[in-house]
């Protein structure tokens, strides 16, 4: 019995000092500042799109040639009335390099199905977003 009672003192304390209260504060997350790239996207045919149609518009860094450009942010939506269709894509700028090239890429889907696009380079922060053309799809 002599031995027992220190050998329970010992497991008491250990055990003891493996409970606690978890901490009360978080860690510090950093803040990241976002930005945001506004536009126009719109196409010359004279057809109303069905409803449930999506329009993308990527934010890429196309910098590399002879490789796939890098997602720098993306943005879906559904589209709805007639064109032109308003966007707003929030970007981290920490992720922008300085001596890179980067465009936006916007499309619109009917059905799952390629409609429109933009067949040209639009640099996003450019002054030309007010009026992005896109170009329909051969069905």
């Amino acid at each position: 019995m002599r031995w027992q009672m220190p050998a329970l003192l010992a497991i008491g304390a250990l055990l003891g000092g493996c409970g606690g209260e978890a901490p009360t504060t978080t860690p510090q997350q950093e803040s990241v500042t976002m930005e945001t790239i506004t536009g126009q996207a719109l196409y010359r045919e004279r057809i109303l799109l069905k409803p449930g149609t999506t329009m993308q518009v990527v934010l890429e860094d196309v910098s590399k040639a002879d490789a796939p450009a890098e997602v720098i942010s993306e943005h879906q939506f559904e589209v709805q009335g007639p064109p032109p269709f308003a966007f707003a894509l929030q970007y981290d700028p920490a992720k922008l390099v300085e001596n890179h090239r980067y465009g936006l890429r916007i499309r619109i889907e009917e059905a799952g199905k390629l409609r429109f696009i933009n067949d040209y380079h639009v640099d996003p922060f450019g002054g030309e977003l007010d009026q992005i053309v896109l170009k329909g799809v051969g069905q």
